[in-house]
């Protein structure tokens, strides 16, 4: 709770600041609502299946280790109640620790810790297709934005630099078995958490010895992030005084959107608009955090919408404990 706390204040705090020092002001959200609701129902149709296809994601995931089918539905649900709780934790991850608790929905005979796995695969699979976007769009477009500043010179190095880390993560989660055995084995000799870790990773592997599912979910990742940059370009453009082509969104959105997972405030609250603020500079683009912030309403508007299947799971386990408290016989019986 104190932490919670800490995180809160320090969020509100980035936002008082913004908000003193002119950085953010309401007034383009207001204009967006107003003048552009066209693209705010176009946000809602495209975040709705830029969401599917991370439950089916998902999905696959879960179904990597055997035959066994799961069905759609539930996953949908739990993926949408992440989202929810995403928007009222600190940190835009947090919503996938929330999942777990939904893990007898989808399957209660699933192992924990392969369930784990699977969440934390599945993020960290969307961080790899939006690192490898970053780094491909600051590659094609490197002559061209190098041109304009030194600070975007060193935002694409440093674009490079995390795309080699992503080939570098990518090739761990496919290294060869005889290779994941010599690491099994220092994990056993940690004392405590060694075995537990060793199993975890056991379990990342076993996915990811499975080629065309790994890469198929890659690819699923980069679509993804493909349509969250669009949108995020597709409502920042109008707004902006200079022109803002789209393969710029291409280069500074994701860095926005990776320092949103920080777990500091409910979807990178005050965080992602000092980040936006900075990063949109670059491109002598004004009012950055202003223009962030539309884009942060419309995501927490649609991720508010996962309460609807929270109160309705809610509303059903309190049901479920009271139909087997009817049926509990007393002592007295």
């Amino acid at each position: 709770m104190l932490g919670t706390i800490v995180k809160f204040s320090f969020s509100l705090l980035l936002i008082f600041w913004l908000l003193k020092s002119g950085k953010l002001d309401f007034t383009l959200t207001f204009t967006f609502f107003k003048e552009h609701l066209n693209i705010a129902f176009l946000f809602l149709f495209l975040h709705s299946i830029s969401s599917t296809l991370g439950a089916y994601r998902w999905k696959i995931l879960l179904q990597s280790r055997g035959k066994e089918k799961y069905p759609f539905m539930p996953i949908f649900k739990t993926q949408w109640i992440g989202l929810f709780f995403n928007s009222i934790l600190p940190g835009a991850v947090t919503g996938d620790l929330i999942k777990i608790a939904y893990k007898k929905n989808i399957n209660p005979n699933l192992s924990k810790t392969f369930f784990l796995g699977t969440v934390f695969l599945d993020r960290l699979i969307g961080l790899l297709g939006l690192i490898t976007l970053t780094g491909t769009f600051s590659l094609i477009n490197y002559h061209e934005i190098a041109s304009i500043s030194d600070k975007l010179r060193s935002l694409v190095h440093f674009n490079f630099l995390i795309f080699l880390g992503a080939l570098l993560i990518t090739t761990l989660l496919l290294l060869p078995k005889k290779v994941q055995k010599i690491f099994l084995d220092l994990f056993g000799k940690i004392p405590l958490i060694g075995s537990k870790a060793g199993y975890f990773f056991e379990q990342i592997w076993t996915i990811g010895s499975k080629r065309a599912t790994f890469l198929g979910c890659i690819f699923l990742s980069i679509l993804i992030q493909i349509i969250s940059i669009f949108l995020f370009w597709k409502i920042v453009s109008p707004l902006t005084e200079h022109f803002f082509p789209l393969y710029q969104a291409f280069i500074v959105a994701p860095l926005g959107f990776i320092s949103m997972a920080l777990p500091l405030a409910p979807s990178g609250l005050g965080v992602g608009h000092a980040i936006f603020g900075t990063l949109l500079s670059f491109f002598q683009i004004e009012q950055g955090a202003s223009l962030f912030n539309v884009y942060f309403i419309c995501v927490v508007l649609f991720n508010l919408t996962g309460a609807i299947p929270y109160i309705i799971s809610s509303v059903k386990i309190k049901s479920e404990q009271k139909s087997l408290k009817e049926l509990r016989p007393t002592h007295e019986s």
